[in-house]
């Protein structure tokens, strides 16, 4: 048998032409209460997105918020304390000390602020409550990407992993948490060249190489964690 679609809201371009709802919605949703929120690729006044909320049942669609550069590598962070969200953005600075940038905004669609600014695009972000972990696909000491932390408050910075050949280098997707180590994915080196699958803990402590993958590579999405297997 097959379950019931329901289509619950329509992105569209307004009369005028302008897609001022957003457009092409982007990544998971985050439920709050009886809102989905979520960001789009596109649309909005300046064009570089929304951040939205919709009731469960497809009514009540409210723009919270027009960005003025572009989210990148899956929306934004779930909620934390059920106050902010947290992404990372691309900036229009085209200089090597501006590329993207770690911001907060509350759920609300007010207080947008700018916490730290990369050189590159880091991936999505991860936490464990006090820290917001992030992974490099590149540059780090070995040009294979690393590893950062930063409190939610932009202070305590510090990248303190660096992948290597062994290892397995260019990871893609963001971390998840068992509440005890961090589980991630590499696209390349380690043992075949293929990438590997690694935990390690939140201090930077007890990495360990958990496979190595042979003759393909893995994909860009997150690793599952269901308490015993991890899916990918």
């Amino acid at each position: 048998c097959f379950g019931q679609y329901t289509k619950l809201y329509e992105f569209k371009t307004d009369t005028n032409g302008m897609a001022s709802n957003g457009m092409n919605e982007y990544d998971h949703f985050i439920p709050i209460d009886s809102y989905l929120y979520g960001t789009t690729m596109l649309g909005g006044i300046n064009g570089k997105g929304v951040l939205f909320k919709i009731k469960k049942d497809g009514t009540d669609y409210t723009k919270l918020y027009d960005f003025e550069n572009p989210i990148i590598r899956g929306g934004v962070l779930s909620v934390l304390n059920s106050s902010y969200f947290y992404g990372i953005a691309i900036t229009n600075d085209t200089s090597s000390d501006g590329a993207s940038v770690l911001f907060k905004i509350k759920t609300d669609g007010t207080g947008y602020t700018v916490l730290h600014t990369f050189v590159y695009y880091p991936s999505n972000l991860s936490t464990d409550g006090t820290f917001l972990y992030g992974i490099m696909t590149e540059k780090g000491a070995n040009n294979l990407g690393f590893i950062f932390k930063i409190r939610t408050d932009g202070t305590d910075y510090s990248e303190f992993f660096n992948f290597t050949n062994i290892t397995g280098g260019n990871p893609t997707a963001s971390l998840v948490f068992d509440s005890t180590f961090f589980y991630g994915y590499t696209t390349r080196k380690g043992t075949n060249g293929f990438g590997t699958i690694f935990r390690i803990r939140p201090d930077g402590t007890q990495f360990e190489k958990l496979h190595d993958f042979e003759g393909h590579y893995p994909g860009i999405a997150p690793l599952t964690l269901d308490g015993a297997f991890l899916y990918g």
